[in-house]
């Protein structure tokens, strides 16, 4: 009796689609849906130019951040914006509202009585952590199926591909 299926990754690429390798045969199959979780890399990173203080607080990048409304980010680095009780660097992530190609607003953020951006700061968001669909497997690959990774920082280690609900192994046909 089977509880799970899972398969460590020892890398992916950053093409499209992205293609994943495990340290062994996973055993999914194509169309199979899974999360992935625990890898370093695979993020979508941009460098940040200036941020505002306004209700909500609209941020501006040096580049095309890649971004989409409802993403979760986190911001680091950036100097100024702070008050007294807090600030866009206290390690805290938030919701993407508003994005155009290199602008975007902090849902629910109000950095109205912020002090001003003085330079600085990234956003990032984990792109490789997350669910997906199988595609084109082999014993030890598989494509994300319809996912472009050409703009994801490159595989660092670690990471693990769970199935999210299958057939027992003995029902699964490739």
């Amino acid at each position: 009796n089977i509880d799970e299926l899972l398969a460590d990754i020892s890398g992916f690429t950053t093409a499209n689609p992205v293609v994943v390798t495990t340290t062994k045969d996973h055993e999914f199959i194509n169309g199979d849906s899974i999360t992935i979780t625990g890898t370093n890399g695979g993020h979508n990173e941009a460098n940040i130019s200036g941020v505002t203080q306004a209700n909500p607080a609209v941020v501006t990048t040096s580049t095309n951040h890649n971004l989409l409304n409802g993403d979760i980010v986190n911001i680091t680095s950036v100097a100024g914006m702070d008050d007294n009780n807090s600030s866009l660097n206290l390690n805290r992530t938030f919701t993407v509202a508003g994005a155009t190609s290199n602008t975007f607003q902090l849902s629910g953020t109000d950095t109205t009585n912020y002090s001003a951006y003085t330079g600085g700061g990234k956003v990032t968001i984990s792109r490789i952590n997350n669910t997906f669909t199988v595609a084109n497997k082999t014993a030890n690959t598989f494509e994300l199926s319809g996912t472009n990774g050409t703009t994801w920082t490159s595989y660092v280690s670690g990471g693990r591909a769970k199935v999210n609900s299958f057939l027992a192994i003995a029902d699964r046909h490739n």
